[in-house]
C-alpha cells in the first residue's frame, strides 16, 4: 500500500514538474497564445457589460446565420471570459492543480495496475 502511495505522489510531482517545464521552458506556449489587442480588450470591456464569465464562442450554435458568419469570419472558437478581476498568482489556483495533477496520477495508476492485474470475472 505505501508503495502504492508513493508512486501516486511520485506521478504527481513529475506532471507538476513537466507542466512547469513545458509552460516557461518550451517555446510552444508563447508561439500559440496571441496576446489580444489592447484596442480589441477595450471594446470588449466597454461591450461586455452584461457577460457573465463563462466560456464563448462566436457566432453561436444557434445562430440561424452560422454558416454565413463562419465563412465570412471573424470567428472565435473558444473564448474564456472573466469578467471579475482575478490576482496572477492565486494560491487557490496552484492547490487546484495540485489536486487535479494528483487525480490524475491516481487514475492513471489505477489504469496502469488494472491492466497489468486485469480482474477475470464471470
Amino acid at each position: 500500500m505505501k508503495k502504492h502511495i508513493l508512486a501516486v505522489l511520485l506521478g504527481t510531482v513529475v506532471l507538476i514538474i513537466w507542466s512547469a517545464i513545458s509552460w516557461m521552458g518550451l517555446p510552444f506556449h508563447t508561439q500559440q497564445l496571441n496576446t489580444l489587442p489592447e484596442s480589441a480588450a477595450t471594446a470588449l470591456k466597454q461591450e461586455a457589460t452584461s457577460m457573465e464569465s463563462n466560456i464563448y464562442h462566436y457566432p453561436g450554435l444557434e445562430d440561424p446565420d452560422l454558416a454565413q458568419k463562419v465563412a465570412e469570419g471573424p470567428r472565435i472558437p473558444l473564448m474564456v471570459y472573466v469578467a471579475e478581476g482575478t490576482s496572477l498568482f492565486d494560491p487557490m489556483d496552484f492547490l487546484k492543480r495540485l489536486f487535479f495533477n494528483l487525480v490524475t496520477a491516481l487514475l492513471i495508476f489505477l489504469v496502469l495496475q488494472e491492466s497489468y492485474h486485469p480482474h477475470h470475472g464471470s
